[in-house]
């Protein structure tokens, strides 16, 4: 457990910002920029979606900091529902 915490700090903490960087700058200015109001709304929704997640990590990287460190043994109900809620972030953001 307290590798794969590791692991995904590693990941979102260096690819995930990244990836929504590239989104931001490249991504979503063409769907914006294409008229289609499909798109747009789109794309103003997958904005969103970053600033969600952006803000989410905060709370489930502490959690998981705690984790890693050996500092923390168990998730209480409060713990495992942020990182699920954080999780479900991702999967709506995919969908």
């Amino acid at each position: 457990a307290r590798q794969a915490a590791r692991d995904v700090m590693r990941y979102f903490d260096l690819a995930a910002p990244q990836h929504h960087l590239d989104e931001e700058r490249h991504v979503l200015p063409a769907m914006q920029a294409s008229g289609d109001p499909v798109l747009v709304a789109l794309a103003q929704r997958l904005h969103q979606d970053h600033a969600a997640m952006e803000r989410g990590w905060t709370a489930a990287r502490t959690i998981l900091s705690a984790l890693a460190d050996g500092g923390l043994p168990a998730l209480d109900a409060e713990q495992n529902r942020c990182l699920e809620d954080f999780a479900a972030l991702y999967v709506d953001h995919i969908r």
